[in-house]
Order: C-alpha cells, then structure tokens, then sequence
C-alpha cells in the first residue's frame, strides 16, 4: 500500500501536470532553468526527511558531493540563520527571513548540480519545488508565479491559466502519518536536511 505521503505527492504532482498544459507555450521552467534554486527557503520535516531517503538513493559518490554543498551553504547561512543552529530547526517567527536577508540570497540549493542545471534529487523534492513556476492556488491562498513565465500574457491570461493544488484530506494524512513515526513537524532547510549525519 502507497504511504500517505506517497499519495500526497501524486495528487500534487497531477494538478501541477494540468497547471504546465494550461499553461504550455508560457512557461520557461525545464531543466538548464534554476534561478528559483537559489537562495535558501524553508520546508517542512517530511520534506526533510524525503531527501533524505533520496540521497540514500544516491551513489555514495554523488551523495558525498550533495552533502559537502550542504555544509558549505550552512557555514553561509549561519551568521544569518533564523533558526537554531545545530538542528536547523527555523524560529516560527522568523522563517521568512530566509527571503529577505541579502546575504542568503545567493546560496545555491545543495541538490542542485549546477553544471546540469538539474536538481539531482528531483522525484524526492519539497512540496515547494513542486508547485513553484506556473499560476496556481494552493490551498485557497493564490501563489506567485515566477517571474520568467508568462512574460507576453496579461494579468487576464495568467488568471486563465491558474489551476486549484487542493490536496484535500490528503496532507493533514500524510502529516498524521509522520507525526506516528515519532517525528515534529516543523521548518527547516534544505541545506540541513541533507548535511552529513
């Protein structure tokens, strides 16, 4: 039986496949494009912890390379980090702060093999991986849409294209799920869930 979070992904994963039809023709998001890959931004635990189980996956060479980026950008965002500093755990109140500090800004995501372009953990990749790039409505909440996109369509014509993510019972699920495990579900960032053990 496919885990919660399994299933989490796959109706995620199939409203974002309707969001690049609709929206074919607009979109510049593929492989080579990674600007949304720069800069830190918090995810949540079970993010984390899928990562995780993606960079087991790895060959231990290619696993090795993710986590030395990982290191090399929490040494970059220590002095700034709004979080605690040995578990990467961000303060509740300060999460945002990864947006807005310059100096975070231009620290490249450990996944991503910047000679490729390409994330090497892509089929583990946070939810916000997932749903960045064209118009869309998560949870009710309407998301920016990158800003390379739909760069001739009118604010009429994005609208158009803007495709409902609405996981239903589904999240809450998989957070159930992972909350059974023994696990917190929190904030914290990429770079810290896939440092060295």
């Amino acid at each position: 039986m496919a885990s919660a979070d399994s299933n989490l992904l796959r109706i995620v994963d199939q409203a974002m496949a309707e969001a690049f039809s609709r929206s074919s023709g607009a979109l510049r998001c593929a492989k080579g494009c990674f600007g949304c890959c720069i800069g830190p931004f918090p995810i949540n635990t079970m993010d984390a912890a899928r990562l995780r189980r993606g960079l087991l996956a790895l060959p231990p060479q290619t696993a090795a390379t993710i986590q030395n980026r990982a290191a090399e950008a929490i040494a970059a965002m220590l002095p700034q980090y709004p979080g605690h500093p040995q578990s990467g755990i961000l303060y509740r109140d300060r999460a945002d702060e990864l947006f807005s500090h310059p100096a975070l800004k231009g620290i490249p995501c450990p996944a991503l093999d910047l000679e490729s372009g390409a994330c090497t953990l892509y089929e583990f990749r946070p939810i916000a991986c997932r749903t960045y790039g064209p118009a869309i409505t998560l949870e009710g909440r309407p998301m920016p849409h990158c800003q390379l996109n739909y760069r001739t369509y009118t604010a009429e014509q994005v609208e158009a294209c803007r495709v409902a993510v609405d996981a239903g019972l589904a999240g809450p699920a998989a957070a159930a799920e992972f909350e059974a495990c023994g696990h917190a579900i929190e904030q914290t960032t990429i770079a810290f869930a896939l440092r060295s053990a």
